[in-house]
C-alpha cells in the first residue's frame, strides 16, 4: 500500500512539474504577442518609456493610419490572394497524388523523390527559382511567387496527406469498384471527402508558408503596388528612424488572420499528424 502511495505521489509531481513548464513556456510565447498588442496603441516616446505599460488610450490612430497611408489594404489584399490561390492550387495537386502514391504505385520510387525535397535547404532554391522565374517572364507577377509557393510546399503536404490516406481501408475502393467506379470517382466520391482531415492540415501549413514567407517575395517582387503584406511591414521600417507604434499596428495585422486559421484548424491539424501513431 505504501509503495502504491508513493507511486502515485511520484505521478502527481511529475504532472505538476509539466504543468509548469507548459505554462511558463505559454507565458514566453504571450509575452512577446501582448506587448505587441500595447505598443499597437502607442507613441514611439510611450514606446520606449514606459515598454510594458498600458496605454494612456486606446486609440486606433496606428491602425488607421497604416492601414490607409502605410498602404498595408494593398499588401493585405495581395497577400490573401496569392494565399488562397496557393492554398486551393497546393490541395488539388497533393491531395491526387497522394492519392496514386498510396492507392497506385505502391512501392514507386516516387515517394523517395518526394522525400528528397524535404532535405533541400530552401535559401538554396533561391538562386534556381529566380532564374526560372525570370526567364518565364514571371516576375513581379503575382502567378511567379504562387508556383514558387505551391512547388515549396509539395514534399511536405505529400508526404503528410499520404500518411493520412493509407489508414483509409482499400475495402473502400474495392467495393466503389464493384459499383462500376473508376478511379478517378473513387478519388473524388471515397478518398477526396474521407481525407478532409488532412487535407485541412496541408491547407493550414499552406496558408501559414505563403502568407508568412518574406525571401522569395523580397527577391520576386519588387513593385510597391505587389507587395506581399510581409514585405509591407519590412518596409514600414526606415534607415534612420522607425514609427514602432505603426510597425506593431502593421504586424497585428498579420498575425491577426494567421491565429484566426489555425484557431479553426487546429483539431484537424492534430488528428492529421497523429494519424497512424497509434494503432486499434
Amino acid at each position: 500500500m505504501q509503495t502504491y502511495e508513493l507511486i502515485r505521489a511520484k505521478g502527481n509531481f511529475l504532472i505538476v512539474i509539466k504543468h509548469f513548464f507548459l505554462i511558463f513556456h505559454a507565458c514566453v510565447c504571450l509575452v512577446p504577442f501582448l506587448w505587441i498588442v500595447l505598443s499597437a496603441f502607442k507613441d514611439n516616446t510611450s514606446i520606449f518609456i514606459r515598454p510594458f505599460s498600458l496605454p494612456e488610450n486606446f486609440s486606433p490612430e496606428n491602425f488607421i493610419k497604416v492601414w490607409n497611408n502605410g498602404g498595408i489594404s494593398v499588401y493585405f489584399r495581395n497577400s490573401l490572394f496569392i494565399s488562397t490561390i496557393t492554398v486551393c492550387l497546393q490541395i488539388f495537386l497533393v491531395s491526387m497524388t497522394s492519392y496514386v502514391l498510396t492507392r497506385l504505385l505502391l512501392r514507386s520510387f516516387l515517394s523517395i523523390y518526394y522525400i528528397f525535397g524535404l532535405m533541400i535547404p530552401v535559401h538554396a532554391l533561391l538562386l534556381p527559382n529566380f532564374l526560372t522565374i525570370r526567364n518565364f517572364g514571371l516576375m513581379n507577377n503575382p502567378l511567379g511567387v504562387i508556383l514558387v509557393y505551391c512547388a515549396s510546399g509539395l514534399s511536405f503536404g505529400i508526404l503528410l496527406l499520404s500518411g493520412f490516406m493509407k489508414q483509409i481501408p482499400r475495402e473502400l475502393d474495392e467495393a466503389s469498384m464493384i459499383d462500376g467506379a473508376g478511379y478517378i470517382k473513387i478519388f473524388f466520391c471515397v478518398i477526396f471527402p474521407l481525407s478532409k482531415s488532412g487535407l485541412a492540415t496541408v491547407a493550414t501549413f499552406a496558408f501559414l508558408h505563403s502568407w508568412n514567407e518574406l525571401l522569395f517575395a523580397m527577391v520576386l517582387l519588387t513593385r510597391r503596388g505587389l507587395m506581399t503584406i510581409t514585405l509591407g511591414i519590412n518596409s514600414l521600417k526606415s534607415e534612420y528612424i522607425t514609427d514602432y507604434g505603426l510597425l506593431c499596428a502593421g504586424l497585428l495585422f498579420a498575425i491577426v488572420p494567421v491565429v484566426i486559421i489555425y484557431m479553426l484548424f487546429q483539431e484537424h491539424v492534430v488528428k492529421s499528424i497523429t494519424a497512424g501513431a497509434v494503432k486499434g
